[in-house]
């Protein structure tokens, strides 16, 4: 990132200190991840993130900060399973999605936090995360306990591969 300093012959080396120092505080704050600016960011940075398998958001790549970002930002409800646990992250519009299981299931392991259709997103999952093409399934119909009782649902679903 390029820093731009304007310094005049007026100004003694105290003031060009402090503004260099206002310029690099004024980067951090630009820099937080993930962005606080919905509730899904909010609890992805406030989760002890140390206490999953893919380990303390401080560590984490690049790609997984960058595909964090965008399912962030994004309005239409999506999730992100990352890692070999298939870890859950997901933004504002998809918290309708899980019911009473929101906030429990962020960072939870999709195993766990859809148990009830366990066996039916794991080939789904699997195919793209091994390598194979992305999956997508248009009115898949899943019985979700998602408010403590069995409830009948249909979902277009798509899974897709993101590079780490």
């Amino acid at each position: 990132m390029k820093r731009k300093i304007a310094v005049t012959n007026s100004v003694d080396s105290k003031n060009v200190k402090v503004r260099v120092n206002e310029s690099l505080e004024s980067s951090k704050r630009k820099a937080v991840f993930p962005s606080r600016d919905t509730k899904m960011g909010i609890l992805i940075g406030d989760l002890d993130w140390s206490k999953t398998s893919i380990g303390p958001i401080e560590n984490w790549s690049q790609s997984l900060r960058t595909t964090v970002s965008l399912v962030l930002s994004n309005r239409f409800p999506m999730l992100l399973w990352w890692g070999k646990d298939y870890i859950c992250i997901y933004n504002d519009a998809y918290i309708p999605i899980l019911g009473a299981k929101h906030p429990w299931g962020l960072g939870k392991p999709v195993r766990v936090c859809w148990s009830e259709i366990w066996s039916t997103l794991k080939p789904l999952i699997d195919r793209p995360f091994s390598g194979g093409e992305a999956t997508w399934m248009d009115d898949l119909p899943v019985e979700l306990t998602r408010h403590g009782f069995p409830e009948e649902t249909h979902f277009t679903i798509a899974y897709s591969p993101v590079p780490d």
